[in-house]
């Protein structure tokens, strides 16, 4: 397997378990990604400063500060007020879902595409995109409980994106058996009858 399969499978069971201690530590682990993730925006404006003012004018860009006072002012609202995270997780968890999902099935209609095979694992996108949207629209379903409702449906989604890679691995495996792809195209290897023919 491919090292980038391998590590998006690893991401993918990393975000399992994360949707797990959503589910069993809700108000606790919230509170601690709260203030992980506000100290780690406050270090990415305080490094982005320092490199803009180390920078020469000439190299100086309008848009890092407008980076840094809102990585600073994001970092300060995530330290300061856990809340925050509480009621915009199932949202942020959500279009995560979303987009990856979407991406996911691009590349499944893209391989399609070029090699007509078409992948079981389809499905399973789809079935992410939904998710995704049970995610966002979680504060009107379940308002008590949106952090657990999150973490469960985080903890899906990552099962389905793991069972994702491996069926479209093994079917990019498959496809190289019997085929090479130069240049987005498919070149069919001849068969036995043709390679007789040709040495007559």
């Amino acid at each position: 397997m491919k090292r980038e399969k391998l590590s998006e499978i690893i991401s993918a069971i990393v975000l399992f378990f994360v949707g797990v201690l959503l589910f069993v530590y809700s108000d606790k682990i919230l509170d601690w990604i709260s203030v992980i993730l506000g100290a780690l925006a406050i270090a990415y404006a305080v490094i982005t400063l320092l490199s803009h003012i180390s920078a020469k004018p000439k190299d100086r860009r309008e848009v890092s500060i407008f980076l840094i006072v809102l990585a600073a002012a994001t970092g300060i609202v995530l330290i300061s007020k856990s809340t925050f995270l509480r009621e915009m997780i199932s949202f942020i968890v959500g279009i995560y879902i979303i987009l990856t999902s979407a991406l996911q099935l691009s590349l499944i209609l893209d391989f399609k595409r070029l090699t007509g095979v078409m992948i079981r694992s389809i499905i399973l996108p789809i079935v992410g995109i939904i998710l995704g949207a049970l995610c966002v629209s979680g504060d009107l379903l379940v308002p008590d409980a949106l952090t657990k409702y999150t973490g469960i449906l985080l903890a899906i989604y990552s099962i389905i994106d793991i069972v994702s890679i491996l069926l479209f691995s093994h079917a990019e495996k498959t496809v190289k058996t019997h085929a090479k792809i130069q240049e987005g195209e498919i070149v069919s290897e001849p068969s036995k009858s043709e390679k007789k023919s040709t040495k007559k």
